[in-house]
């Protein structure tokens, strides 16, 4: 392993053939991010003609050994409870996804779930907000490696066994936020929660909330893509995959697919066109509720009780996510009437109780 800290990169690739010892051995060279993209593409082809691999820049060191190890190990799995929830724009409801998974996963589990918004703000709006509590009040130990984990429950929203963890107030505390500083965060509430749901934004922001994407990204052991069927988040994406993501070694073909605000039309791509399209593996479809989004937004809550068949949708994501974590999943609803079942009363009282 050499970095260009090290070895500048000229002096490095004029005399690599010279290395008789590396010949048999296989050789990552890691780039920092002071060079550009156009540059770093240029360093990563000539490497690549060489048999060198590339270590992208923007990783924690434990993220490097990670990647060595997958790369080395394909069977290698990273043995971390954190799941992290990226959209393809800023509206297609990454947030009330993730929160809503979060809290289903509470209901109808044992554990104790911990949801972080990692998006640039501080994502509370489908719950009753306490502007007491949330990272701001970390951001100092955090940055200093002095935060503990008691640290993190006391600044959390509480309500039964789902901790939310209020995001930034300020846009401007973003930039102050580098990879090592999220990766800590989410190490740390990993440490203290069973499962940590990551709302890592989108698309859209990733130029702005950068460091706490890529960070949540890396960091976590599954990703979930939230989109629409709509055309412009797609653009945004596939530009975003190109520009960044691609460049920063992001496999997005290991992403989940969630097809969010679902309709079934004829001029509109259906769920597997969706999945051949953004070459991911579909893992749900959720019913558009978008009358209910709005409503959701007055009453501090998510759109959990409002329709009976997402509800369902969503029960079967976290069914899926508690599968994936090993961890026990059971209805601990009671049976619903057959018009409860139909019109989502019984649920709806349950969630104002």
């Amino acid at each position: 392993i050499i970095s260009d800290k090290i070895i500048a990169y000229n002096e490095f690739i004029i005399n690599f053939d010279k290395y008789k010892d590396l010949s048999n051995r296989k050789v990552y060279y890691m780039i920092s991010n002071h060079n550009s993209k156009e540059v770093i593409d240029n360093i990563t082809w000539i490497c690549k003609s060489k048999k060198i691999h590339i270590i992208p820049p923007k990783l924690t060191p434990k993220q490097i050994k990670e990647k060595i190890l997958e790369d080395m190990f394909p069977g290698f799995k990273k043995e971390r409870n954190a799941i992290t929830f990226f959209g393809s724009d800023s509206k297609v409801g990454t947030t009330m996804t993730g929160q809503a998974v979060a809290e289903t996963l509470a209901k109808n589990t044992n554990a104790k779930i911990c949801f972080i918004p990692l998006n640039g703000y501080r994502g509370t709006e489908y719950i009753k907000d306490n502007l007491k509590l949330g990272i701001d009040n970390l951001k100092v130990k955090l940055i200093n490696n002095i935060l503990s984990k008691e640290e993190i429950i006391s600044n959390c929203i509480e309500r039964n066994n789902l901790y939310i963890l209020p995001g930034i107030s300020s846009i401007l505390d973003v930039r102050q936020y580098h990879p090592e500083h999220i990766e800590r965060l989410i190490n740390l509430a990993a440490q203290s929660f069973n499962v940590v749901i990551v709302d890592a934004g989108s698309c859209k922001g990733i130029d702005f909330s950068g460091g706490m994407t890529i960070a949540a990204l890396n960091a976590s052991r599954h990703t979930y893509f939230i989109t629409t069927q709509q055309r412009v988040p797609y653009e945004l994406y596939d530009k975003v995959k190109a520009q960044i993501l691609d460049f920063l070694q992001i496999k997005t073909e290991s992403f989940y697919l969630v097809a969010n605000k679902y309709l079934s039309a004829d001029r509109i791509s259906s769920a597997e066109q969706l999945s051949k399209q953004y070459n991911m593996t579909l893992a749900a479809c959720i019913t558009g509720l978008d009358y209910n989004g709005w409503e959701s937004e007055f009453d501090n809550s998510t759109l959990i009780g409002k329709d009976a068949n997402y509800d369902m949708e969503i029960d079967q994501l976290a069914r899926l996510i508690a599968s994936q974590l090993e961890i026990k999943y059971s209805d601990r609803e009671e049976k619903k009437s057959l018009i409860g079942n139909l019109f989502g009363r019984e649920r709806r009282k349950l969630w104002k109780k």
